[in-house]
């Protein structure tokens, strides 16, 4: 699950590395919603490991800590850690899910409206 999670960030950053050099106000709202999105998977302000200190967990660090502590028992994860990890899971698969939305409509219509106006650019020139 977390190298989903770490697969899905770094496609966040490919896309937002891409939607800023032109489309000023559609490709800024799509960015901003892709690191809404980002945000609850991870910690986007984290500089350092110190940081986990200062700044909310994202869903990677709460399911990291959460393996952890289960793997360290010599027992069967406990009901309280199956219903976390349930809740965890749920909540990943949530936001993936919102991502996949947002790229199928608002990324695709954003990308749409880049090869429009690099075929613009080409006939013109």
């Amino acid at each position: 699950m977390c190298h989903y999670i770490y697969q899905n960030v770094d496609f966040f950053r490919i896309l937002l590395e891409d939607g800023e050099h032109d489309f000023a106000a559609e490709s800024k709202a799509v960015a901003a919603k892709l690191t809404a999105i980002e945000s609850v998977l991870v910690d986007i302000h984290r500089e350092s490991q110190r940081d986990v200190l200062r700044n909310p967990a994202g869903l990677n660090d709460t399911l990291l800590d959460l393996i952890s502590t289960v793997s360290v028992s010599d027992t069967a994860p406990t009901k309280q850690a199956a219903a976390v990890s349930r809740g965890i899971t749920a909540r990943v698969d949530a936001a993936i899910g919102d991502l996949e939305r947002l790229v199928a409509t608002e990324v695709a219509a954003v990308n749409r409206l880049a090869l429009g106006r690099e075929v613009e650019a080409a006939s013109s020139g």
